[in-house]
């Protein structure tokens, strides 16, 4: 899944990671995003979500993903540095696999979903 309230950057995204062999589900709604994680998280292996986002934001989004399956690997995306550790004193019980900094090169996207694919089947 690739969440971010940016519909042009969902379609980069989600372009470049189908390119590269991967089923993506992009959304620019957070509301959507999680009612279908919710009724269809067996579909998902990964979420990457922006961090600031109407409706909802990325850390509401890492605890609904993790509430229903703590095994999903998520990455969290922001245009400002943030440390994992700094993240993990603010917000311990909000487990957050990696953090991206946008603007992120498309070919540093693919080698971080890369390194998660282990439990993800390229099609």
């Amino acid at each position: 899944m690739v969440l971010d309230d940016e519909s042009e950057l969902v379609t980069l995204f989600s372009t470049m990671l189908k390119k590269n062999g991967y089923d993506v589900a992009g959304f620019t709604s957070p509301i959507e995003a999680s009612e279908d994680f919710k009724f269809n998280h067996d579909r998902y292996a990964l979420v990457i979500s922006d961090i600031r986002m109407h409706q909802m934001n990325g850390f509401e989004i890492v605890r609904n993903v993790r509430s229903v399956d703590d095994k999903i690997k998520v990455i969290l995306m922001t245009a400002f540095e943030v440390q994992k550790q700094e993240f993990e004193k603010v917000f311990p019980k909000t487990k957050v696999d990696e953090f991206i900094e946008k603007p992120i090169p498309l070919s540093k996207l693919v080698q971080i979903v890369s390194k998660y694919a282990g439990t993800m089947q390229p099609h």
